[in-house]
């Protein structure tokens, strides 16, 4: 809203009259102003205005939306020199509290800023605000705000502040030990928590307890169960019928037991909420035969916890590896002319598995990508559809390569043995050129071996001529490695790819790299893990989903 300039003073006593009637009517419906007849006059030309809700909920947790966002906006023809915005949340003692400005009195908070808004610019202020625990539900209290500059009130606002029933919210899911890594093969122990922030007592609730990476020890007879596939490799959910009467504004515990670590895992995690009811579906589970899960009340020395609106968890390593090898290949031409064909991959050679992709949704993120670089000497005929071809900074040409997802035949996990794989065709432009390529994995922080990331391609020819004996790949013409963007340190790589060859028949790989021979990927389990990365995530509506960390067979 604009300032009513000097000017308009002297339009005479109707405009005058008109003016600050219109001025009278915005300021009752919207709650602003822009001045004030308490403080010293706006400057002639400013006209700032407080934009904001007029009314906004306090719960319990911190919400991601813009319900108390702030806004200083200059609609004047001059800048407003250094200002300052005070908060005035005295009648929310009690009922909730106003952070991000610094707090100058008790509950007088001030934001200042030592620029200027100029005409038609802006600044934003994003307001934390958080009920206090037992304030009852429909209180209310208010927040008045003032913008200031050089001593003469700019703008003020009235935002109405109320306790909305929020209902039973989990504040609290801890494990014993709580160390950042654990030892695969141990046992840890769980203990979670939960508040009634409602208007009236409840009777009992639904306990739902995701877990990853690790299995209970035990089974609680009011709980039932479902794992992941096989459970070979920890996870799984349970959700448990809690019965007593949950007070207003009461805090009580729950002891989960102990669950123990997987072997197989590089990492884990779990996370709990509650209730009012929960379907399985289709979901195959069954009922504990244990004794029964109770919750008792909080102590009032107790930690109260941190409220969530939907959920509350934790995550930890495990002090294990996933040893990724890079799997070059040796190939030999039978007579000129023949193709090539070069089979080359990634490997884990364990112990731990590994996800196949870090992305919210299957296919996104791959978990790992294999860059390629081909002999040279040689140019690609024909090249994997998942092989996206790049240059470095030096003009070579590599592929990145990463693992396709398959709908009808997805993996998601990587076991310790698996391998993946991807087949080049290649054709020999120039038998005395051939030198080394190589094939380079990611180094993975799971990675405890990071010595076989790289390994070679070989091409021989007859006569005696080739692109080495094998090795690493390190040597000249082996390519440098890509920076971010598609770039490398320099190097030289492949030839350019181009149509099917003309006559002639293919030579395949006949030898490994010096690290071993690629391991099948056509036999045996057919690993699944879907939606890894939001295992840890409950989904609103439908109940809780930890993730189809389920294992088929192909």
């Amino acid at each position: 809203m604009r300032a009513i300039p000097d000017r308009a003073r002297t339009a005479g006593k109707g405009r005058a009259r008109a003016a600050a009637s219109v001025l009278a009517v915005v300021t009752a419906l919207t709650g602003a102003s822009a001045g004030s007849a308490t403080g010293a006059p706006a400057p002639a030309g400013t006209g700032v205005v407080l934009d904001g809700p007029e009314t906004v909920d306090a719960y319990p947790y911190e919400r991601f939306d813009d319900s108390l966002q702030i806004s200083v906006r200059n609609q004047g023809t001059k800048e407003t020199g250094p200002f300052s915005l005070t908060l005035d949340t005295t009648s929310l003692k009690g009922i909730a509290e106003v952070t991000t400005c610094p707090e100058k009195a008790d509950h007088i908070l001030v934001c200042k800023r030592g620029y200027a808004i100029r005409p038609g610019m802006s600044e934003e202020f994003k307001l934390q605000l958080r009920r206090v625990k037992g304030a009852p539900v429909g209180a209310s209290g208010e927040i008045r705000m003032t913008v200031e500059s050089n001593g003469a009130r700019l703008a003020s606002r009235t935002v109405k502040v109320t306790v909305p029933d929020a209902g039973l919210l989990p504040d609290r899911l801890d494990r014993t030990p709580d160390t950042k890594k654990v030892k695969p093969g141990s046992s840890m122990k769980l203990t979670g928590g939960f508040t009634n922030y409602g208007a009236a007592p409840r009777n009992g609730t639904i306990a739902v307890l995701g877990y990853d990476g690790m299995l209970p020890d035990e089974e609680f007879g009011n709980c039932e169960y479902s794992s992941y596939g096989d459970a070979t490799h920890g996870g799984g959910m349970m959700q448990c019928d809690v019965r007593g009467l949950v007070e207003a504004n009461g805090s009580y515990d729950l002891d989960f037991g102990s669950m123990t670590v997987s072997s197989t895992e590089v990492s884990g995690g779990a996370h709990v909420s509650y209730r009012d009811g929960f379907e399985w579906g289709r979901q195959p589970h069954h009922r504990g035969t244990g004794r029964e899960l109770k919750m008792t009340p909080r102590p009032a020395s107790a930690p109260q916890g941190d409220p969530k609106e939907t959920h509350v968890g934790f995550g930890f390593d495990v002090d294990t590896t996933a040893d990724l090898q890079a799997v070059g290949a040796t190939a030999e031409q039978k007579k000129p002319q023949d193709r090539v064909k070069v089979t080359v991959g990634a490997r884990n050679n364990g112990p731990a598995g590994l996800v196949a992709w870090n992305g919210p949704e299957p296919g996104e993120e791959a978990a790992y990508e294999a860059i390629v670089y081909l002999p040279a000497g040689t140019e690609a005929v024909t090249t994997p559809d998942n092989c996206l071809k790049s240059k470095d900074r030096r003009g070579a040409v590599y592929y990145g390569c990463h693992r396709a997802y398959d709908r009808d035949n997805p993996d998601f996990w990587i076991e310790a043995g698996e391998s993946r794989s991807w087949d080049f065709d290649l054709r020999v432009v120039d038998r005395a050129a051939l030198k080394p390529g190589r094939i380079q994995v990611t180094e993975l922080k799971t990675d405890g071996n990071t010595s076989n990331n790289t390994a070679a391609i070989v091409v021989r020819v007859p006569g005696g001529h080739g692109s080495g004996t094998g090795g690493t790949g390190n040597g000249p013409g082996s390519g440098g490695t890509p920076g971010p963007g598609g770039t490398s340190a320099g190097g030289s790589g492949g030839g350019q790819g181009s149509g099917p060859a003309a006559g002639g028949s293919t030579a395949t790989a006949t030898g490994g790299t010096g690290h071993g021979p690629l391991a099948s990927t056509g036999a045996g389990p057919t690993v699944t893990m879907a939606a890894v990365a939001s295992a840890l995530a409950l989904l609103l509506g439908g109940g809780l989903f930890l993730g189809l960390r389920r294992r088929g067979r192909s």
